[in-house]
């Protein structure tokens, strides 16, 4: 219980640190990344694979792989995953609730801890640009959907 509670440290004081405006939505936490908030990061990835087979990867691997529980103890945590598409450009985002947190969450589905963002660069590029928020655990999702775009199926393993 110890160990999950200091997960959520880091998370609570980069929310309580950004003041009361939680963002409410994907463009939110994309400004609030780019405008230096502490414990959030983006990068950016280039993917050898068309646009299309990329999202083809996403639809298959988002809902099987990040819409999940998790269990630490009695504390239950949920995750989930929403994918908007279009010719011109995909947003995966992926929000946790925990209804132990301090913070309520400016969503109803969470707070987000992820936005990535899947541009056509080419015939067969696609450029994909994630906006986290800076947690050791959140390594295994960056890594899970820079793998998607890459053409691997392998799922997260949560570490909450």
């Amino acid at each position: 219980m110890k160990s999950v509670v200091l997960l959520f440290v880091p998370l609570i004081l980069a929310l309580l640190i950004s003041g009361c405006a939680l963002p409410k939505n994907a463009a939110e936490f994309r400004k609030e990344v780019q405008s230096g908030a502490m414990m959030h990061s983006k990068m950016s990835v280039d993917s050898n694979r068309s646009y299309t087979d990329v999202v083809k990867t996403l639809k298959e691997r988002a809902e099987i792989c990040l819409n999940r529980s998790t269990k630490s103890g009695s504390m239950y945590t949920y995750f989930h995953s929403t994918l908007s598409f279009d010719e011109n450009k995909s947003v995966l985002t992926l929000q946790m609730l925990n209804p132990m947190d301090l913070v309520r969450p400016a969503d109803p589905l969470g707070h987000f801890m992820l936005v990535a963002d899947f541009i056509p660069k080419d015939k067969n590029h696609t450029q994909i640009d994630i906006y986290k928020i800076q947690q050791w655990s959140h390594d295994v999702i960056t890594k899970a959907i820079i793998g998607w775009s890459q053409g691997r199926k392998g799922c997260p393993d949560f570490i909450y």
